[in-house]
């Protein structure tokens, strides 16, 4: 296979290192071209060539979290198995209530402790 790096690597190998990258978890999503030196990440195109669709699911979702975690005004309600999103687009309050039942603070992501402060949880 072929990297728009220019890189040729075979699919074998390919599989294997997104496979262990996958039980890393979040940093999948930089998964980068293994030559030595290559800081190319590997494309979600390459990924659909090679992993299984419940791989492809997997690597989808940490790609989504790595985004969620890395932009500012964005996060992701901290229930387990929750997949609701919220942004931050001006919110008077922290206390947030997720369509999934769940009351949390968007400052420190627990559980909602309004009006205590989140340094008083710690």
């Amino acid at each position: 296979m072929i990297m728009r790096c220019g890189h040729r690597v075979c699919r074998d190998c390919y599989k294997n290192l997104l496979e262990e990258q996958l039980q890393r978890g979040v940093e999948c999503a930089l998964t980068q071209c293994p030559i030595d030196q290559c800081k190319l990440v590997i494309d979600e195109s390459i990924c659909r060539e090679i992993l299984t669709n419940d791989q492809l699911e997997k690597y989808k979702q940490f790609q989504l979290q790595y985004f969620i975690q890395n932009s500012r005004g964005i996060k992701m309600c901290p229930k387990p198995n929750c997949d609701y999103v919220v942004e931050n687009s001006g919110m008077t309050t922290v206390e947030v209530s997720c369509p999934c039942g769940y009351t949390w603070c968007y400052k420190c992501c627990k559980q909602a402790h309004s009006p205590l402060p989140c340094e008083m949880l710690r």
